[in-house]
């Protein structure tokens, strides 16, 4: 089917023309590629804890547990009943402590790294014994977090030998005959570490959960070191786990993998995007906080939270672009109980005109932070979201395989006898063309030349949506697969023509809604 020269300005002209009554909408955020659009959470059986922290002297925690609690802050000298308590899992959320554990100057911390002057061969530095790096920092930090934890894991109520610092000893005498474990995480792998300062000043660390050697999903312990003194200690979500709990999975990955395909009709490839793991998984059910500090339903202190063994797969589907795609299915029954794309994508935004510039109503006002199509951003090119996935610095143009705005604002490109130019814009972690008031050639004082006006942002949105709309309708039009070069800012007053490219000029008095110029 041949088009006439006029169908781009018509569509433009329609789009632009909507009246106002028209429900105006956010643009959504379009998925990847059909894969991604099998996305989902099955959330009734995978249902999410909300926080339920209590004070000892609400409603929900039993008198016993806040006698028990008493006895524990004054052991730990704590403030008596300021420890927050976690009315799901019946433990303690948040201790604040003051209690040395490495040498420093924290209050009253008498700690010494040495007795006595330094050798002279081992510390010509004047460190005293003390670290040397923070790599070293780290290490004794950990290992003095571990002597503490060991030692108060009555007081935490956890098993800290076993599910936080695990090894092949600890292992081999609490596995019940059955649980054969083939891997035990090495510390490296499950906890990690941020030192603050070269001296040590702040050392802050994050262990996670392991149950005989299987990660519990979104359980952690954390703590903070502040000159030298052991100040806090956190757990999260750490509801017990029966000794008699199976992490021995009925299924296997690639059994799981099979699982994902049929749920959601798509068809395997031999790649995988991750390496299978088996993980423990937390969940809660019904609410548990309610208005009077008491907790609601069904939902019992002590007992709230519940635990699945699941695999964590990535197979890879034909058809699948830039997804990295996540299943997550119950290792013992293979139902499948969610799949979704973990890329966190960067987006390219931008101040636009998307219907009309008539200041009438919200569709004629500029929109903030709409996102930028088919974009070219470094070597990729972003989704119909402005979504694209490389991280750091990267330089975006107002540019892509459809659509390029040649605006006679800017400068460093000819063409015949039309200097003009294409906005350039390097920032990372995002794009963000902004916006500003004025129009013609006025920009947000950012972007590769003066080429970044309300018209280039404006026209590069909405173009690229109309050929989009007719990509959907003619998939296997060429022409519609080529690039429309459109020129902004043209220096005259008259309004737009077609000549196998589309022309815009500077304001003027003809209608303001014109795509895109009177912008």
């Amino acid at each position: 089917m041949k088009f006439s020269a006029n169908f781009i300005p018509y569509l433009t002209f329609k789009v632009a023309l909507l009246p106002t009554a028209t429900a105006f909408v956010e643009p959504e955020v379009e998925t990847q590629s059909i894969v991604s659009q099998a996305s989902f959470v099955d959330t009734a059986s995978l249902p999410s804890a909300d926080t339920a922290f209590f004070s000892p002297q609400d409603n929900s925690v039993p008198n016993s547990f806040a006698e028990d609690l008493s006895v524990v802050e004054q052991r730990l000298g704590l403030e008596p009943g300021a420890t927050k308590v976690d009315g799901r899992s019946g433990k303690m959320v948040n201790l604040s402590l003051k209690k040395p554990i490495l040498p420093g100057d924290g209050v009253g911390n008498h700690l010494l790294w040495s007795v006595g002057p330094p050798a002279a061969n081992e510390d010509s530095g004047g460190h005293n014994g003390a670290p040397l790096d923070r790599e070293e920092w780290s290490r004794l930090g950990v290992e003095a977090v571990k002597n503490w934890m060991i030692d108060h894991q009555t007081d935490l109520q956890i098993d800290a030998v076993n599910e936080v610092f695990p090894s092949e000893n600890s292992f081999s005498r609490n596995l019940r005959e059955g649980d054969r474990m083939t891997y035990i995480p090495p510390p490296s792998e499950t906890i990690r570490t941020a030192v603050h300062g070269d001296d040590g000043d702040m050392i802050q660390i994050s262990m996670q959960r392991t149950f005989k050697g299987v990660k519990v999903v979104d359980s952690r312990a954390t703590a903070t070191i502040k000159r030298g003194n052991l100040v806090n200690i956190g757990l999260e979500t750490w509801g017990d786990i029966d000794e008699s709990f199976n992490v021995q999975p009925r299924l296997t990955a690639d059994s799981a993998n099979r699982a994902l395909a049929i749920h959601t009709g798509l068809v395997l490839t031999d790649e995988i995007t991750c390496k299978p793991e088996r993980q423990i998984i937390t969940t809660g059910e019904g609410e548990a906080r309610s208005s009077r500090r008491t907790l609601k339903g069904k939902v019992k202190f002590g007992t709230g939270y519940g635990h699945r063994l699941v695999w964590k797969v990535c197979p890879k589907f034909v058809g699948q672009n830039v997804e990295m795609m996540e299943g997550i299915v119950d290792a013992m029954t293979g139902q499948v109980l969610s799949f979704q794309d973990t890329v966190d994508y960067f987006q390219a935004t931008g101040d636009v005109y998307p219907f009309s510039n008539d200041g009438i109503g919200e569709e004629g006002k500029s929109q903030q932070d709409w996102p930028m199509p088919f974009m070219e951003v470094g070597n990729t090119i972003t989704d119909t979201g402005g979504n694209f996935n490389i991280p750091g610095a990267q330089t975006a143009k107002l540019t892509g395989p459809y659509v390029e705005m040649r605006d006679i604002c800017g400068w460093g490109l000819i063409s015949g006898n039309r200097q003009y130019g294409i906005a350039e814009l390097t920032q990372s972690n995002g794009i963000d063309w902004g916006g500003s008031g004025g129009q013609d050639c006025t920009t947000p004082g950012y972007g590769h030349s003066p080429a970044n006006t309300h018209s280039s942002r404006s026209g590069f949105y909405e173009l690229n949506k109309i050929i989009e709309i007719a990509r959907s309708r003619l998939p296997t039009n060429t022409w519609l697969q080529g690039k429309l070069t459109s020129w902004m800012n043209i220096d005259s007053s008259c309004n737009a023509y077609w000549n196998g490219q589309v022309n815009f000029y500077r304001s003027s008095s003809s209608p303001p809604p014109l795509l895109p110029h009177h912008v």
